[in-house]
């Protein structure tokens, strides 16, 4: 075999084996599945939204009290509260038996059922709404409602509504007690003082119309003891 026959054999080798190689990675390597990679998956944190603000009831202080209002103070049972003029509205302060504060405080604009009543009734320990209430009311205590435990000026406080009639015995006493039936739709507030409690009512704002509630509720809110 002569040479150029040699290099021609060499050659037809080469290219028999490259288009081997080619067709190994062009149909072997292309029918090699693909792998696909899962795409992370996003967590999402919620966002909590904002807690609605609980709504409280503002209370009436004594910096609601107009100033042209007069101060009239208990000596006897040591409290003080403000009041508007004479001829505005029925104001009724008793001393621990039902009658007339002594020092007087009582004017009158219609009729008693119209006004405020400020009593001051002995200290009895524990101060408690529910506890106060079953020994306190004895007529159709089914008729409370809006119960609120609250502050005046620094000073422990109850207060709740009536929608009937109910009976209160607000002075207990050995072998009776001071007391009344009160007429429906009235607020009490009961003030826990540093030797008695001041018992409050008044008429609500759909009874006799909102002036006078909100005239008393500033008046019960302005009390303070002085002693």
């Amino acid at each position: 075999m002569n040479n150029k026959g040699f290099v021609n054999i060499i050659l037809i080798v080469v290219i028999v084996m490259l288009v081997g190689v080619t067709g190994y990675f062009v149909f072997v390597k292309k029918s090699e599945p693909i792998t696909q990679q899962p795409t992370p998956t996003q967590t999402t944190t919620p966002t909590k939204a904002p807690a609605s603000p609980t709504p409280t009831q503002k209370p009436i202080t004594t910096s609601n009290v107009p100033a042209t209002w007069k101060t009239w103070r208990s000596d006897v049972y040591g409290f003080s509260v403000k009041y508007p003029g004479k001829d505005d509205v029925y104001i009724k302060v008793t001393d621990e038996l039902g009658g007339i504060d002594p020092g007087g405080l009582e004017y009158f604009l219609g009729v008693e059922e119209n006004g405020i009543h400020i009593f001051p009734a002995k200290y009895e320990g524990e101060f408690n709404l529910d506890s106060w209430l079953s020994k306190h009311i004895s007529l159709m205590a089914e008729n409370i409602y809006n119960k609120q435990t609250i502050s005046i000026n620094d000073r422990n406080a109850f207060q709740f509504d009536t929608k009937d009639d109910v009976g209160v015995e607000y002075e207990p006493y050995e072998g009776g007690s001071v007391g009344s039936l009160i007429d429906k739709d009235m607020r009490f507030v009961v003030i826990q003082g540093p030797d008695r409690l001041i018992v409050s009512w008044f008429p609500l704002a759909n009874k006799y119309g909102s002036n006078f509630f909100d005239t008393y509720s500033k008046m019960i809110f302005s009390l303070i003891f002085v002693r």
